[in-house]
């Protein structure tokens, strides 16, 4: 911890009879301290080291930059930067950040710090009254497909027993969701827009609502008779595009809440008797 210097009578010859004195000096060596900012950049993150406020005792210090210090115990330290967790100290520095140097000892401390991933989480419902609105006591429905697109990739995952789903440990980006339909239900709900992902956000309330579809069976039949006829074409709400009956004369169709007219496409050379 201490430097020499020796005058200059201490070395070179000395004569007889002849008297010199030599002096030998010493000084305290500087201690110095370094702290050091690493910064995971994982999930898009782009902060740099510049962009943390670091301490050391309390005072403002510079990433990778010494600073002299006398021999004792000095506490590292930060300003947490939005975005990003404290992963830890590492290097000459307890887990505490605390750092102890002696006379002509040089030490480096080490924060670390990993920026955050984003999540959205979401419910699929269903609208038991096929409104787009999960009103109280409309229950979740599990095991449906529910798939993220980032514009290059497809995740998937599954609802919960409850009906919720998340999507975790997203990097910051746009996102797309969506859900698989299944058949016999209309989704009820519009698809959600295009969600914006910062570091550490969690988007909630992403939700998909279905109705599950209301079955109508009819029957087409000579008229004072149950004779079925097949294939006659039968149309809802005036589209052009139909069921056809089967060889029983019966049809089945599947249809989403609220007034429908069904009518039948004409044959030529037949008339409707009913209803």
């Amino acid at each position: 911890g201490y430097t020499a210097s020796f005058s200059a009578d201490c070395s070179g010859s000395i004569a007889a009879g002849e008297t010199k004195t030599c002096t030998v000096t010493n000084d305290d060596e500087q201690a110095y301290i370094t702290v050091v900012k690493e910064v995971t950049k994982d999930n898009g993150g782009d902060a740099d080291p510049d962009d943390f406020n670091l301490t050391l005792e309390g005072n403002a210090v510079d990433s990778g930059v010494a600073v002299p210090v006398n021999p004792g115990t000095y506490t590292a330290g930060e300003t947490l930067l939005e975005g990003y967790t404290f992963e830890g100290f590492s290097g000459g520095c307890d887990g505490s950040g605390d750092v102890t140097v002696a006379l002509g000892e040089s030490k480096t401390c080490t924060l670390t710090n990993d920026d955050i991933p984003g999540e959205i989480h979401g419910m699929k419902f269903e609208d038991l009254d096929g409104d787009g609105v999960k009103d109280l006591g409309e229950p979740g429905l599990p095991d449906w497909e529910i798939n993220l697109f980032n514009g290059v990739a497809t995740t998937t995952t599954t609802t919960g027993g409850d009906g919720s789903y998340a999507f975790t440990d997203l990097d910051v980006g746009t996102y797309t969701v969506t859900e698989k339909q299944q058949a016999g239900w209309a989704q009820t709900t519009a698809d959600p827009a295009p969600i914006d992902i910062s570091l550490a956000e969690v988007v909630e309330d992403v939700d998909f609502g279905n109705f599950e579809l209301l079955t109508v069976t009819g029957h087409k039949y000579y008229s004072d008779t149950t004779i079925g006829l097949s294939g006659w074409t039968i149309l809802i709400d005036g589209s052009d595009i139909g069921v056809t009956t089967g060889s029983d004369g019966y049809y089945t169709l599947e249809l989403e809440p609220g007034l429908h007219e069904i009518c039948e496409l004409l044959v030529s050379g037949w008339t409707q008797t009913s209803p």
